[in-house]
């Protein structure tokens, strides 16, 4: 029984490790179509299914149209290029069936395949169905939806852009096939259209503010700057005490509002938060405001501060 590893199998450990993660993220991985379609019709036949017909198609949404048409019983696989064109455009603006995309042959089992073929190539373990699924997540798959009698594929991104392990970019998407694309800023997904207005700064200040998916309006504060926004709304820094702001907007909505700014040591991120203006407005200081968000007293705030 193996208890503790050797040098020379850390080494490898690594090696493993950084060959699998390589393959997403240098966005270099083509797809091997005739090693994929081997080994997806080995895993019908693992699974006790009849043999699939394989189609590969450019990205994830494609696959969800090849899906739904498909389920309406149209023979979209066999038709000619201009057939499934025709197909294709009359799906485009309709609403989507979501199909569920596979899972042991997805990008989603890299980290469990990853891990046993550490241990095959340290001779731990030996298994040749072991092999056939290590072998078709290397052949570039990404996602699939398997269907009876039908498996659709797709390769993986050709973009993958992060900051530090979370997709983003402020620029353009985040991450895209061809023909499909999607758009994130500090690893929260946005619509591309909001996503323009947020990075352009197109998007007036009092609406970023009441965007009502907290992640995301964290996400579009973080990009657009705290210092922009309380410029934007013409704030008035009212109190300053141990790394957190009070400001008073008066212009910006039906009645004063008062925000808190203050950096947050676990998630390392600049917050601005609204508080309680009756609250605020009597109490013009802003660890006491501070307080008040988390129901504390000042002084209980201040001890866990300076604890």
């Amino acid at each position: 029984m193996l208890k503790e590893l050797t040098k020379e199998q850390k080494k490898i450990m690594y090696q493993v490790r950084d060959e699998w993660l390589d393959r997403i993220f240098s966005c270099k991985t083509t797809l091997n179509k005739k090693e994929a379609t081997k080994h997806i019709k080995w895993l019908y036949k693992y699974s006790g299914l009849k043999e699939p017909m394989v189609v590969f198609l450019d990205n994830p949404y494609h696959l969800q149209i090849g899906a739904n048409l498909v389920s309406q019983g149209e023979a979209m696989c066999k038709a000619e290029n201009k057939g499934r064109n025709r197909l294709w455009k009359k799906m485009v603006d309709k609403k989507l069936k979501f199909f569920d995309f596979g899972n042991v042959e997805t990008i989603w089992y890299y980290n469990v395949v990853a891990f046993y073929d550490f241990f095959q190539r340290i001779n731990i373990i030996q298994n040749k169905d072991l092999d056939n699924w290590i072998n078709l997540l290397k052949s570039g798959i990404c996602f699939t939806i398997p269907l009876e009698g039908i498996c659709f594929a797709c390769p993986l991104p050709k973009r993958i852009l992060r900051d530090g392990s979370k997709l983003h970019s402020d620029t353009k998407s985040a991450i895209a096939w061809d023909g499909y694309e999607q758009f994130y800023l500090y690893g929260i997904a946005f619509d591309k259209n909001l996503w323009t207005k947020i990075t352009k700064k197109e998007m007036p200040v009092k609406d970023i503010l009441s965007m009502r998916n907290i992640e995301q309006r964290m996400a579009a504060m973080k990009t657009v700057g705290m210092s922009y926004l309380l410029k934007e709304l013409d704030a008035e820094l009212l109190d300053t005490q141990k790394g957190v702001s009070l400001y008073l907007v008066k212009n910006a909505f039906s009645q004063h509002a008062y925000f808190l700014k203050y950096f947050c040591p676990s998630t390392g991120r600049e917050y601005m938060s609204g508080i309680d203006p009756d609250f605020a407005k009597k109490n013009p200081d802003a660890l006491k405001c501070m307080a008040s968000k988390w129901e504390l007293t000042r002084i209980d705030y201040n001890n866990l501060v300076e604890a």
